[in-house]
Parts: C-alpha cells; sequence; structure tokens
C-alpha cells in the first residue's frame, strides 16, 4: 500500500512533484487546473517532459492521478453542464495519457431526486463518450462519496452498476 496526498500544482504541474517528494508521498492526486471552473489550459510541452522526467526520478511515475474539476455533475438535467463535464474530463484524460498519470479521479454527482436509476442511463452514456474522445490508457476512476442525501455511488452497489453499464476496463474506482 503507498501513502499519498493531494498536492498543489500551483504555478506549473511539473512542480507538484517536488511537492510530493517534500512530504514524503509515495503516490500524489492533483489537479490539472483550477478545481472550480471548467477552463483548463493545457501545459506546455517543456511542462509535460519536466513533470515525466520529475515523477520518474522520484519513483512516482506509477502513482500519480489527476481529481477532476468539481463541476462535473454527470447526472445533471442541465445538457450544457453534461456536454461540459464530459469535455472536462476527456481534457483531464487525454492529458493523462500524454504525461504518465494513471487516470482521472471524479465525483459522478447528484441526481437531485430523479433517482439513480433514472439517471444510469446518462452517466454510462456521459463515461463511454469521455472514454471514446480519449482514447489510450488512462483511467477513468470513479471516487465514492459519502452517501448523503442523492448524491451517486455512496455504495459499493452503486459504483458496482456504473462500471457496468460503461462497460471499460478503463474505468476503477
Amino acid at each position: 500500500m503507498k501513502i499519498g496526498a493531494h498536492v498543489s500544482s500551483s504555478g506549473g504541474l511539473d512542480l507538484a512533484i517536488g511537492r510530493a517528494v517534500d512530504i514524503g508521498a509515495e503516490a500524489v492526486q492533483l489537479f490539472a487546473s483550477a478545481p472550480q471552473m471548467w477552463g483548463m489550459k493545457p501545459p506546455t510541452s517543456e511542462v509535460m517532459a519536466s513533470f515525466r522526467e520529475k515523477a520518474a526520478v522520484a519513483g512516482l511515475q506509477d502513482a500519480l492521478f489527476f481529481h477532476g474539476v468539481y463541476l462535473v455533475i454527470l447526472a445533471t438535467e442541465n445538457p450544457e453542464n453534461l456536454k461540459r463535464g464530459i469535455g472536462s474530463l476527456a481534457s483531464y484524460l487525454k492529458l493523462s495519457d500524454q504525461i504518465g498519470v494513471k487516470g482521472v479521479i471524479f465525483h459522478v454527482g447528484s441526481h437531485k431526486g430523479a433517482g439513480f436509476d433514472t439517471v444510469l442511463p446518462q452517466i454510462a452514456a456521459a463515461m463511454q463518450e469521455v472514454l471514446s474522445r480519449a482514447e489510450g490508457d488512462s483511467w477513468l476512476i470513479i471516487e465514492n462519496n459519502a452517501g448523503q442525501g442523492q448524491q451517486i455511488a455512496g455504495n459499493f452497489a452503486e459504483i458496482g452498476r456504473i462500471m457496468e453499464a460503461v462497460g471499460s476496463p478503463r474505468v476503477k474506482v
């Protein structure tokens, strides 16, 4: 088992590696952009190369993960927000493959009273679209939640049903 931390990528993704090393992290989770905003400015090729090099030197190349932005709600009834969520996750997943990050951890969101069975087809279709837009090996990782209120993926049964509906070995938990 590896012990890690969510570290800041402020100033450049490659700087996160040094921050992780400084605290003795064996695994790293970071944001590739501001977590409360949709837009992501892709890092330069120099920053990507520096990230890969620093991760290899630190021995972290197999324990790096992105966390998707907090705005992603794949069960949303708002078509524009669904489109943005799919685009954001796909961008993160593409970047994962480019710089050697294992995958993108994200919260599925809330069904806001619609019920899990009602929103499951939309969630699965959205995740399938993310994966098709970002071909590669990086994983799309469902993060469980506390299961409060109308949140999705608060128990293993829901997570299992999502994974089964998506039907991809790239979906992890």
